[in-house]
């Protein structure tokens, strides 16, 4: 019995709520001779187990999660159930009259055994089933697989690094200042990480023939910025900044500019950084989302051809 209500007046009925017992014979065989399995294997010390003790072992009980109420007519007698936290501590239990005692826990839908404790069982019935180990393959002589691609052999010489690298900083300062016309521009490109890694790249490529490298860089010392990875319709599109509004508003992904605010009927309205988002902002949404510069030329043609000439 684990819970007695009390009868809010003198004509309620005095209700019971009973936990759920199992009994050793109501567990499914196969169950149970997995749980004798693993406490004969846990059993390293070779003590004697309580269990086998036949009167012992016909007094296990195994205790569950469902709570039947009953009415207080029902009751038929009275009987104790100590609770031990393994086998080995259940050595202390006296079979008396009307006394049993349970360890674990059992749940008749999933046919399991568990612990009331939450502890980690050990044991064959509680062990994953490993697959078969597979040997590693042979690596036949190949120091690289197929699926990976190597991009730089240790074991270069620090010394011949350490010039190569300086003499392809030295093309690319040259090539630089040529582009740029200043020293400045000399040193920054000679400074870029895209220099010495376009530096290792060709070594790499020359199979680290510091000769083969040089002669390849002076055609290309320097890589492409990464700005001029851009098409000129690209580089178009990006310099249009898209108008943010404070709020958000449906039209907020309209691409439309932003105009700066004036006085009006100024000289200042014609101001071009006013005037020009103003003119943007009246232009039609295909135009202002042309996919490429020649497409806008063209659309921006016909607009103003059909301003000034009717359509």
């Amino acid at each position: 019995m684990e819970k007695m209500g009390k009868p809010e007046s003198k004509r309620d009925h005095l209700l019971m709520n009973v936990k759920w017992y199992y009994r050793q014979s109501e567990v499914p065989d196969s169950v149970y001779q997995h749980l004798v399995q693993d406490r004969n294997n846990e059993n390293d010390s070779g003590r004697e187990l309580v269990i086998t003790d036949p009167v012992v072992r016909s007094r296990e009980l195994f205790i569950s999660d469902y709570v039947d109420t009953y009415h207080a007519a029902a009751l038929r007698g009275k009987c104790n159930i100590s609770h031990f936290s393994d086998i080995f501590a259940a050595r202390e239990f006296k079979a008396r009259i009307d006394s049993f005692f349970y360890i674990l826990g059992y749940n008749p839908e999933t046919r399991r055994l568990n612990s009331t404790q939450g502890e980690i069982r050990v044991g064959p019935s509680h062990q994953a089933k490993l697959p078969e180990l597979q040997p590693f393959p042979s690596p036949g002589g190949q120091a690289v697989t197929e699926n990976e691609e190597l991009v730089w052999m240790p074991g270069v010489n620090d010394c011949d690094l350490l010039m190569y690298l300086r003499a392809a900083r030295s093309m690319a300062a040259f090539a630089g200042m040529c582009d740029g016309g200043s020293t400045e521009d000399g040193c920054l490109a000679a400074s870029r990480d895209d220099t010495t890694l376009n530096a290792l790249n060709t070594l790499h490529e020359s199979s680290y023939d510091a000769g083969k490298a040089l002669q390849r860089l002076v055609k290309k010392p320097v890589p492409k910025l990464i700005e001029k990875c851009w098409s000129e319709d690209e580089v178009y599109l990006t310099d249009l900044h898209p108008y943010t509004p404070s709020r958000s508003l449906r039209s907020s992904d309209t691409g439309l500019l932003s105009i700066p605010r004036s006085r009006p009927r100024t000289v200042g309205d014609r101001a071009f950084s006013l005037a020009a988002p103003t003119l943007w902002n009246a232009l039609p949404a295909e135009i202002q989302n042309a996919a490429s510069l020649e497409i806008f030329k063209s659309s921006m043609k016909t607009h103003l051809f059909t301003m000034a000439f009717g359509p």
